[in-house]
């Protein structure tokens, strides 16, 4: 024979977290899909009453090792999302796009604002109907692009949800560009970056996502101060709603699902010190601790 064909498994996750053993497996599978005789696979892997999933990783590898002078091996694995999961029904989502047609009646930031969403809430509706996942849109999540001594960016259609800073101060571009000629759009493509700069801006469903430094998104949860009178008793409190964490979950009995962490609580507000108050402090206990001889 001459040469080698080479054989290629990708995957998700990095070289600490990826599976190497479905890696053999998914090899196996290969192999046996390009040997003349494709029932030599299901002949030299085992499938007894005893047989335990290494049994197969060890016989995939030794299936492999057989063959290495006919075929070379590779294992493509790279970072990313294996898959999402959208909580509650279909119609939960509709419901959403249907408020978003209000938000035109606050002025046109909020209008041009909900024009971003709702392309994004569809996927998100049209995903409960569809076999295959649309992997064009959500490979478009998020596009993060690190300044180094500059700032850095973040780009995709996420950037949507962070149009308003923390002040309520717009930032999502000029409300005139949202919009661009088909000719522009035609193949949007989040892969091309200016390397001294911000990433380039997203184009999907003819509007433009904007491209926002990663200092100024705003976050996910709010406060507000709250007098509570109790029993004669006067304390300043402060109540906290939102995001305020995320959780990790198990999927087929692996702890690999992250989600966003909605919770509320409430404290009471301690005294913030100053820095000359923690310095007085400090060396009040210091001088307790080590009185001088004058004292």
């Amino acid at each position: 024979h001459e040469g080698k064909k080479k054989l290629v498994v990708s995957g998700n996750g990095t070289r600490y977290s990826y599976d190497f053993g479905k890696f053999a497996q998914t090899m196996g599978g290969l192999l046996k899909e390009n040997i003349l005789d494709p029932s030599l696979h299901d002949w030299i892997i085992p499938n007894f009453s005893t047989t335990t999933p290494n049994d197969v990783v060890i016989c995939s590898v030794m299936m492999m090792s057989t063959l290495k002078a006919y075929f070379s091996y590779g294992c493509s694995i790279c970072c990313g999302i294996p898959s999402i999961t959208l909580l509650g029904e279909k119609e939960d989502y509709l419901s959403i796009l249907q408020r978003t047609e209000r938000l035109a009646e606050f002025g046109e930031e909020p209008a041009t604002f909900a024009r971003l969403l709702q392309p994004v809430l569809k996927e998100f509706s049209s995903a409960f109907d569809a076999t295959t996942m649309n992997q064009d849109f959500w490979s478009r999540i998020c596009h993060y692009k690190q300044g180094g001594s500059g700032p850095s960016y973040l780009g995709g259609w996420i950037s949507a949800f962070s149009v308003w800073s923390d002040k309520g101060k717009w930032q999502g571009g000029n409300l005139a560009d949202i919009e661009k000629p088909s000719f522009e759009i035609a193949n949007p493509d989040l892969s091309r970056q200016d390397s001294w700069g911000a990433p380039p801006p997203l184009f999907w469903a003819d509007l433009r996502y904007p491209v926002i430094a990663t200092d100024s998104i705003p976050n996910g949860s709010c406060d507000v101060d709250v007098t509570l009178y109790d029993d004669g008793n006067v304390l300043e409190c402060k109540m906290v709603a939102g995001h305020v964490g995320y959780m990790i979950s198990a999927r087929d009995e692996k702890m690999d699902t992250l989600q966003p962490a909605a919770h509320w609580f409430m404290f009471i507000k301690g005294k913030t010190e100053t820095e000359a108050e923690k310095i007085a402090k400090m060396m009040a206990d210091f001088r307790s601790r080590w009185p001088s001889k004058s004292d």
